[in-house]
């Protein structure tokens, strides 16, 4: 499917990478606590959400992470 996206041209978007955090429909874990990210960030010394992102970005997706507050 991304492939024939970007052969369109259309680049996929990824609203939320962190996961939804604290979504009541969401029945999973939150993705910046998931065993295998963790692991990820420990062994490249970098944030859960450092991953997630770059997990993302290296898949040429348009990545919009949410913010928590204004100051981010």
């Amino acid at each position: 499917m991304v492939a024939w996206l970007k052969s369109l041209n259309i680049v996929p978007i990824a609203y939320s990478p962190c996961g939804r955090v604290g979504a009541e429909y969401f029945a999973t874990e939150e993705s910046t606590k998931h065993p295998y990210v963790i692991e990820l960030a420990e062994k490249y010394k970098k944030t859960p959400v450092q991953i997630l992102l770059a997990w993302g970005l290296c898949r040429e997706y348009c990545v919009i992470p949410k913010a928590s507050s204004n100051g981010h």
